[in-house]
């Protein structure tokens, strides 16, 4: 059962481990935060290079305060990803299947709905979005539908072009 908005959440079972980053100075305590489907993945695939990444920033925004979220979306994005045939790179589809259900008890989950529609169907033709663009689209527009104001990802470019309307965490800050 997962966690709706009203609700306080229990605080992700996250511990620090890997490089230090810097910590996100446009995170205070209480910002709304939603987990990319990237983040997800390399904090439960416990293979290197990105897993102590991934680890150390929710922990860095946990330590400022940061309330999280995900998305219907991102958790279907994650088990397309990580269930793909029997020796996908990424294990067994249980371990998956297992991991979705621990998301849903550990974070905020926004649902969509039709406003979340009416969101993604305004990004669609301004900024604009297309074929795949539309999925990144879609958790913009579920950010917009629940006031999530930033987003952690280590794809940044693929949420550039709303930067007006989001703030874009990267997983790993360069100087």
């Amino acid at each position: 059962m997962g966690t709706t908005a009203g609700s306080d959440p229990p605080k992700p079972p996250l511990s620090q481990t890997g490089q230090a980053a810097k910590l996100p100075l446009r995170v205070v305590p209480g910002t709304r935060v939603i987990l990319d489907t990237n983040i997800l993945i390399y904090n439960f695939a416990t293979a290197p290079p990105w897993h102590n990444a991934a680890r150390t920033r929710i922990h860095q925004l946990r330590e400022c305060g940061a309330e999280f979220w995900t998305s219907r979306q991102v958790i279907r994005e994650m088990l397309s990803v990580t269930t793909r045939g029997p020796n996908n790179e990424f294990g067994a589809s249980a371990f998956w299947i297992t991991a979705a259900k621990n998301i849903q008890s550990v974070l905020y989950v926004a649902d969509e709905d039709s406003i979340v529609t009416n969101f993604l169907l305004d990004l669609i033709e301004k900024p604009g979005a297309s074929g795949a663009q539309v999925h990144d689209a879609n958790i913009v527009a579920t950010m917009c539908r629940y006031s999530l104001t930033h987003i952690v990802t280590h794809n940044e470019r693929d949420f550039t072009r709303y930067s007006p309307l989001i703030t874009i965490l990267p997983m790993v800050e360069v100087d």
